[in-house]
């Protein structure tokens, strides 16, 4: 199946975040209270896929209760430490969404940011919504129907068993939400019922569709940043670096969102 972007869309964007992430917020804190902050992040990850907020220091009690006020489910705090140099290769491959729990995606992502390099070891995220958006109608159509199988063990950082069912699941290749997006990732590993080939060339086809260079929004870490994000309509990775000095992300995983809490 050949992917022939639709034709773009025209209007003024007014950064580089708002054009690659639709349903993006870019928020400077000027309260620090625990309850505001998570009051604060409810309030906008209603409408927004990706919330980032600045100046908004965590330490790991306060991420836990705000990850605890989002919703149901929040995991433990994860520890990701990564020392330096790493160079700037290595992680090419690895955009994902969140992870699966039983079977089933957790819906939200709050990372708090706590060493960072000098220069290098970036942020990525990829709009599964702006990759879908971009398909013609008549590709849209015809991936509607398929449903893909996802192996979460596969991730590199995770601590799975590569045997754990509870981290594989069925889903569907379109999620249809408001607006709908695609589901992908590269822990995404067979379209079901399709031949081994044809499914590998559609799903690497459809992750080089959406992860394009000029669809990639790379966030440059700034002190004491917090992201959030619905898990599904966006993939992530980090980045590598080539200089001294390490990156330090804590992070927790809420498995449902709950606007009204």
């Amino acid at each position: 199946m050949t992917l022939h972007p639709a034709a773009e869309r025209q209007g003024p964007a007014s950064d580089a975040l708002s054009a690659l992430i639709p349903r993006s917020v870019d928020v400077r804190m000027m309260r620090r209270d625990t309850v505001d902050l998570a009051t604060t992040l409810r309030r906008l990850l209603m409408d927004h896929d990706l919330v980032i907020l600045r100046d908004a220091p965590l330490d790991d009690e306060q991420l836990g209760l705000v990850g605890g006020m989002l919703g149901e489910g929040c995991s433990e705090i994860k520890r990701f430490v990564v020392e330096g140099p790493t160079g700037s290769s290595g992680q090419g491959r690895w955009h994902h969404v969140g992870n699966l729990y039983d079977g089933r995606p957790c819906e939200l992502t709050l990372m708090s940011i706590r060493e960072f390099p000098s220069h290098g070891g970036e942020f990525e995220l990829v709009s599964n919504r702006r990759a879908w958006s971009e398909l013609t109608p008549e590709v849209q159509h015809r991936l509607r129907a398929l449903e893909v199988e996802h192996d979460f063990t596969s991730v590199r950082h995770t601590t799975a068993h590569p045997d754990d069912p509870s981290r594989k699941g069925t889903l569907p290749l379109v999620r249809d939400a408001s607006p709908s997006h695609l589901l992908l990732g590269y822990h995404a590993a067979q379209v079901v019922g399709m031949e081994r080939e044809t499914s590998d060339v559609l799903l690497s086809e459809l992750m080089r569709h959406a992860t394009r260079p000029e669809n990639v929004y790379r966030h440059a870490w700034q002190p004491n940043d917090v992201i959030a994000w619905h898990n599904l309509p966006l993939m992530h990775r980090t980045c590598g670096f080539e200089v001294a000095g390490r990156r330090v992300i804590h992070e927790v995983q809420v498995r449902v969102f709950d606007a009204q809490i």
